[in-house]
């Protein structure tokens, strides 16, 4: 089984997804912290693989490496449910930020709304020096179901920013957290208030270096090396079982 999402954490009420895991026989997790949340209502740890990010396969290549791009970040999702996004801070926005997706109804100076694409073609046409990985209604935490949802799943939106050679923000509580500070991709905040300060601690050579990387975890990704990994992990359980 390779795990899309866990209703139980995503909605106030669901119907119970962890007794379709207990039927399989070996589980693709997201990341640990999604294991670990399955391990702790007693699904065999010795049958899950973790994934670590969802592969993303393109059609067509983003030519920007983003540093000259001129706003400062990216937030490309369902901004009908991003509530946070008509509270950005004064100073961020002063610093630009590109919105894509359905369901922006605002107008705010500093906000570009650049309309909403196809999934196999939004990768090759935002724009931003950072995506954002962020959800929820308030700026000084990831809140609600769908703020608290980053605490264990993989954004596919963090795939997406990769495979667009952009390097990227992230709340520090969320589970891909760990997966862009071990690959150097991007920056961890507590809070939108801390971005701009963040951001001028960050010399070009240092930009330079996260997109270098970016772009050596998007070679896996684009060729859908994470998920391949997670089935050669599986096969080698099976033959040793």
């Amino acid at each position: 089984m390779i795990i899309h999402d866990i209703d139980q954490l995503r909605f106030d009420r669901s119907r119970d997804n962890l007794s379709d895991f207990k039927l399989a026989s070996y589980i693709i997790s997201h990341n640990q912290k999604m294991t670990n949340y399955l391990i702790s209502n007693k699904i065999d740890k010795n049958k899950i693989v973790n994934l670590e990010i969802f592969d993303y396969l393109i059609s067509a290549e983003n030519i920007s490496n983003h540093y000259e791009d001129n706003a400062l970040l990216c937030y490309a999702g369902n901004l009908k449910k991003s509530k946070f996004i008509y509270s950005f801070p004064t100073e961020l926005k002063k610093l630009k930020i590109n919105l894509y997706g359905n369901g922006y109804t605002g107008s705010q100076t500093g906000l570009d709304y650049k309309g909403a694409f196809p999934s196999d073609k939004i990768s090759s046409l935002i724009r931003g020096k950072y995506g954002l990985i962020w959800d929820g209604e308030r700026i000084d935490t990831c809140s609600g179901n769908v703020g608290n949802y980053l605490r264990y799943n993989n954004p596919h939106k963090l795939s997406m920013y990769i495979v667009a050679n952009m390097p990227v923000i992230i709340w520090s509580k969320a589970a891909e957290a760990e997966f862009v500070k071990k690959n150097g991709i991007g920056i961890v905040i507590n809070s939108l208030s801390e971005i701009p300060e963040k951001i001028n601690g960050v010399s070009k050579d240092d930009y330079l270096k996260m997109n270098s990387a970016v772009k050596a975890v998007k070679s896996k990704i684009e060729n859908g090396k994470f998920l391949l990994n997670a089935l050669s992990e599986i096969e080698s359980r099976m033959k040793n079982a």
